[in-house]
């Protein structure tokens, strides 16, 4: 027995015949039987079952009478199961050992399948015998990439991307001839981000190589790829030339992890907001509002420093800034402003201008950490606030 196993599903994989011995290729991709001395394979049946035990498909293969070991290539069952973008690991035969339940023991929380594998056998020699041939193999078809002929699994590229899936079984004359080629690519990175694909084995050298994955997932459509690649780059830093060019990469696919990498590896709060304005054009507004959610903090900072922030940027001599932010009674945000108010010639303003710009509702009102009675008209003045961002904060009464 051999285990398959994501983050949340578990396959159990059982050989039903004792008389063989199976084992699991490195890539999870094919099953390797071994039939006994003098005897010879005629059929393998596949049958993959849910966890309530009801076969969800099966698949039969003719051996021809062959002997010795026997490939089995099984990605197709998997994908029923697993998403083309999970990345799926093999439980060693070892780890199986110390678990002699089986799966149930490995994740409880997992998902739990079965497929189970029947291996008619057949002693006598048949007279086909010598023209045997090899079981399914993994690769379906082949790819032109530079000057260099790549095999590939045309089904397992065409669950991972809509690019492949068009590319592969479109109405194309590619199709018809058989003859797939893909240009203006690097050869050894894209054979290299062909066979992360097809293994599931998501795994970079470098930053550089991360950046490539990247870049081929958005031109190819892989979008889920970022999810592995992100993983990986969070440790890593980034050299300053390439913030720009890899945070438009990055706006491209929805994942916040890797903009918070992104913007991590600017020097300050304001490199920090300049990089999300000057770069909004070439992203999405899901990604622009990601961006300054993240950088909310920094953006308070950038208000009080008059950075050139057009919403808060005010005249230090004619109005005083303000951030008011008004929650309900269960201390839930219900509205946030900046504005300002404009000051007399001292330089100071009448609280009760602040109180005005304050719905009525919220009658419970801190300011700049004090707390602060409505009084009127004639309440004091609030004097020199123009170089300094005045915090506002309004419950309901």
């Amino acid at each position: 027995k051999v285990v398959v196993s994501s983050e949340s599903k578990l396959i159990s994989i059982s050989l039903k015949n004792d008389r063989c011995s199976m084992r699991y290729s490195e890539d999870e991709s094919a099953i390797f039987v071994n039939p006994p001395a003098d005897f010879y394979v005629s059929t393998i049946d596949l049958s993959l079952k849910d966890n309530e035990g009801k076969e969800m498909s099966s698949v039969s293969f003719s051996a021809g009478c062959t002997s010795g070991q026997q490939r089995i290539r099984t990605d197709g069952l998997l994908s029923i199961v697993f998403d083309a973008d999970e990345s799926i690991t093999l439980i060693s035969d070892t780890l199986l050992k110390v678990f002699p339940t089986g799966c149930s023991d490995l994740n409880e929380n997992s998902v739990k399948f079965e497929m189970s594998v029947n291996v008619n056998l057949v002693n006598v020699i048949p007279n086909t015998l010598e023209s045997k041939s090899p079981l399914v193999n993994i690769y379906s078809g082949s790819m032109k990439v530079g000057d260099s002929t790549v095999p590939v699994s045309k089904e397992m590229l065409a669950l991972s991307s809509p690019f492949f899936n068009v590319l592969f079984y479109g109405n194309f004359g590619e199709r018809k001839k058989d003859n797939f080629e893909i240009k203006e690519v690097d050869t050894d990175d894209f054979i290299w981000f062909l066979n992360s694909i097809q293994t599931r084995k998501y795994f970079c050298m470098s930053v550089n190589q991360a950046l490539v994955a990247l870049t081929y997932a958005d031109r190819f459509g892989m979008l889920n790829l970022h999810k592995h690649v992100s993983a990986y780059l969070k440790f890593y830093s980034l050299a300053k030339e390439d913030i720009k060019d890899t945070y438009i990469l990055s706006s491209r696919f929805d994942n916040e992890e890797l903009i918070v990498w992104v913007l991590g590896q600017c020097t300050d709060s304001k490199e920090m907001f300049d990089l999300v304005i000057e770069c909004a054009p070439f992203g999405n507004m899901n990604t622009v509002v990601s961006a300054l959610t993240i950088l909310q903090d920094s953006f308070l900072s950038i208000c009080a420093d008059a950075a050139g922030l057009t919403k808060c940027l005010v005249n230090e001599r004619k109005a005083a800034p303000i951030h008011l932010r008004c929650y309900d009674a269960k201390n839930i945000l219900e509205m946030e402003r900046y504005f300002s108010l404009s000051l007399d010639s001292d330089g100071d303003f009448y609280w009760s201008a602040l109180w005005n710009a304050i719905p009525e509702e919220y009658g419970s009102i801190t300011v700049d950490g004090r707390k602060r009675p409505i009084d009127g008209e004639n309440s004091a003045y609030c004097q020199d606030r123009s170089l300094k961002m005045m915090e506002v904060i309004a419950y309901r009464s």
